[in-house]
């Protein structure tokens, strides 16, 4: 019999010493399931939070302690505005406030623009001096855009902020034109689909958003980037005289550059007046053409060297797309 028993015993310490292991590896493949599903969601949410970018770009409409804010996002994600954050001069002192309840669009497509109603606990005439900045639900932060009711607002310069985050050079999107070599041919004509690369030339429209006036250099191109699948190519067009056609290409001179102007109007919508600029020299003041563009379809970019007083900055644009049949 006790043999029999210690069969037994035997037995269910066995079972418990299974289960145990049993309940150790489920445990064990539970939590690194949970790691690895946690991992792969931050993970995620650091690759949407770098892709999303958005700027504070105007206040408007202010009465009393109600104020518009117009927010663009310039991203590659759709952005959530979660908290507006403001911070004020009294009397020398700086106080902050934060607002995370508002009327208006906190949710901003792509490519979009949304305007946040703001209704504060502070009237915004009374003379003080405020800082607005704007926080996305991934953690980004937009700003600051001053406002002060005693001081000329100017809505559409950039300040020095925005200008560091995004450039203060913008492009009009809908004006993409080229010439290309052909005495029939007057043009120019729309550039999503070009059917011609002989002596090419782009037209792209220009607007300057800073406050001071911005000067181009002969270093700034647009680039073709793609082609066909097995025989991809970079193409850059330098830019060129205003004055170039198809038949003759002018030499773009830093001596004589082309000046975009600061906006003064106060109106955002247009920035500073539009310069047309063209590219097509194949090397920086150059007059010579590009040549064997290939066929297929290309992704636009548009990079600009340029100068404020002194400094010389570069600023890269992903533009447009065409097709080269």
């Amino acid at each position: 019999m006790g043999k029999g028993v210690s069969t037994v015993i035997g037995t269910l310490i066995f079972v418990l010493v299974a289960l145990l292991v049993l309940t150790t590896v489920y445990i064990s493949f539970t939590t690194f399931n949970k790691y690895v599903e946690d991992s792969m969601i931050a993970s995620q949410r650091s690759m949407e939070r770098g892709r999303e970018r958005f700027s504070l770009d105007e206040i408007s409409n202010v009465v009393g302690g109600r104020v518009n804010l117009i927010i663009e996002n310039g991203g590659q994600v759709d952005v959530k505005i979660a908290t507006v954050y403001v911070y004020v001069e009294e009397n020398n002192t700086v106080k902050y406030y934060n607002q995370s309840f508002f009327d208006g669009e906190a949710y901003i497509p792509i490519g979009m623009k949304g305007v946040l109603t703001v209704n504060t606990s502070f009237n915004l005439s009374n003379g003080n001096t405020y800082y607005f900045y704007v926080a996305s639900e991934r953690g980004n932060v937009a700003g600051p855009q001053r406002y002060s009711s005693t001081q000329p607002q100017y809505p559409g310069w950039m300040t020095a902020s925005q200008v560091a985050y995004q450039g203060p050079l913008k492009m009009d999107y809908f004006y993409f034109y080229y010439t290309y070599y052909d005495k029939s041919v007057k043009g120019p004509y729309p550039a999503w689909n070009i059917t011609s690369t002989k002596n090419i030339i782009f037209y792209v429209k220009i607007r300057n958003f800073y406050n001071t006036s911005i000067v181009l250099l002969d270093l700034s191109f647009l680039q073709l980037a793609g082609g066909k699948a097995k025989a991809s190519h970079i193409y850059n067009f330098y830019i060129v005289n205003s004055t170039s056609t198809s038949n003759k290409l002018i030499p773009y001179s830093n001596s004589k550059p082309v000046v975009l102007q600061p906006n003064t109007q106060g109106d955002y919508a247009s920035g500073g007046p539009p310069v047309t600029v063209l590219f097509a020299a194949s090397d920086p003041g150059d007059d010579n053409f590009v040549t064997n563009v290939g066929e297929g379809g290309y992704s636009v970019f548009l990079v600009l060297f340029y100068r404020i007083g002194s400094v010389t900055y570069a600023q890269t644009i992903p533009f447009q797309g065409t097709n080269v049949s």
